[in-house]
């Protein structure tokens, strides 16, 4: 029998079916991912594959429990029979959000996420109130239309570019749709028992950025591009240089500092080499920041989200002399009820894929904005934010709008309260 009571409930939370009550349950095994939250189920139950009870139809609620409190909760898809009684798979509810579409009304800006959430859970999503607001760096350049992703898309969408994620946090008083920051303060120690390859991104340390240095002002005045680098240089000295390039010319006209910024933000975040994991722990072997182990079959705490700390055990650096102590949140967690192990792998952070970080730190740069005047037969033009005039084509002087023939609200030209003549005279006589 396994630690972990499995039971299943009608849709609207009715006609309670614990499935250890109709035969053996064993093979165990529920996951959490971020972004996302509770992710799949997996169990057997060991009754005839001949026999058919509704505890198992699919679309039925389904509910992990240790002790007194839920550790996961989803949705059973169809079971499949077997030799050895029924397989069944559930979908957890960090994955909902896929099967409901993000409707809303009104500003794209102002309608995410809270908005479409909400209108879904309206419509039947068993998600809680979502109560996220609308963090500083929350992604909302690019507008969608009402209807046209699903909840989960919508919430990619709006971290991934903004340095965020998501997920559904589980708890015994429901689910409850989160964005945060990828935390990185430690509330776990994870003690790795044996040797830990580290995945290596590469030694990309010196980036080539081309970019727009002045508009397209027409007239044989064309758009113009520059190329400039950034380098890391502790990287140089310690592997060597090595080159790549960033392409910004497509976003607009910027500043030298403008397209130098975007480079040095992405070799400020790149992270040559990290732990990827996974690693495979037993208990004993992930602790509490003071030294308790946890109960492994638990995964969400009082914190927002599992941050490890990794403790490497009689172990070499892979030739480094010096190295800060590995800290990364958990992007996958899966227990194993029948052996009562843990798999833990790290967050897939940007910060090792120097392509996606490059990709990432693109789609968030812009162009400046162009002021443009009249001089001396010449549009002149300069960045804004900036006091330096650039010399553009000849052009004429631009003619002011003209004034119109009267005043619809009554007042003057000028502003001044005086009425407007009309433009004949109703009596018969002239002005």
């Amino acid at each position: 029998m396994s630690r972990a009571q499995i039971r299943t409930l009608a849709p609207d939370g009715s006609n309670i079916r614990y499935l250890g009550a109709l035969g053996p349950v064993g093979g165990v095994r529920y996951s959490f991912t971020v972004p996302g939250g509770c992710d799949q189920l997996s169990a057997t139950v060991g009754i005839p594959p001949t026999e058919r009870t509704d505890a198992l139809n699919p679309g039925r609620l389904v509910d992990a429990w240790l002790g007194g409190d839920s550790v996961w909760n989803g949705i059973l898809t169809e079971p499949e029979p077997a030799p050895e009684g029924w397989n069944l798979t559930a979908i957890g509810s960090g994955n909902q959000g896929a099967n409901w579409r993000a409707t809303f009304s009104g500003a794209w800006a102002s309608s995410v996420p809270d908005a479409t959430i909400n209108n879904a859970e309206g419509r039947g999503l068993a998600w809680q109130t979502s109560a996220i607001g609308s963090p500083a760096t929350l992604f909302k350049g690019q507008a969608a239309d009402s209807g046209a992703q699903a909840i989960d898309e919508m919430l990619n969408q709006i971290t991934s570019k903004g340095t965020l994620t998501w997920q559904v946090k589980h708890t015994p008083g429901g689910d409850i749709p989160q964005v945060f920051a990828v935390p990185t303060v430690a509330n776990r120690l994870l003690v790795a028992t044996a040797p830990a390859a580290r995945t290596l991104g590469g030694d990309i340390n010196a980036i080539c950025v081309r970019y727009q240095s002045a508009p397209d002002l027409g007239n044989k005045f064309p758009a113009t591009y520059a190329t400039t680098y950034r380098t890391d240089p502790a990287s140089i000295a310690a592997h060597g240089r090595q080159e790549t390039f960033l392409d910004l010319s497509s976003v607009g006209p910027m500043l030298l500092a403008d397209a130098q910024a975007v480079a040095t933000g992405i070799l400020t975040r790149y992270q040559r080499a990290s732990w990827g994991g996974p690693f495979t722990v037993t208990p004993g072997q992930l602790l509490t920041l003071g030294g308790q182990p946890v109960d492994l079959g638990v995964y969400y705490g009082p914190e927002q989200a599992m941050v490890c700390k990794l403790l490497l055990t009689d172990e070499g650096w892979g030739g480094e002399v010096a190295l800060s102590t590995p800290v990364f949140a958990v992007g996958r967690y899966e227990y194993d009820d029948d052996s009562n192990t843990a798999v833990i792998e790290p967050f897939n952070s940007l910060r090792g894929d120097f392509s996606a970080l490059t990709d990432e730190r693109a789609g968030l740069a812009h162009a400046r904005r162009i002021i443009r005047r009249w001089h001396d037969g010449h549009t002149q033009w300069r960045f804004a934010g900036t006091s330096k005039w650039h010399q553009g084509p000849k052009a004429k002087r631009p003619r002011h709008k003209a004034r119109p023939p009267h005043d619809i609200g009554g007042r003057g030209w000028g502003g001044g309260g005086h009425r407007a003549r009309p433009p004949h005279d109703i009596g018969g006589r002239g002005w």
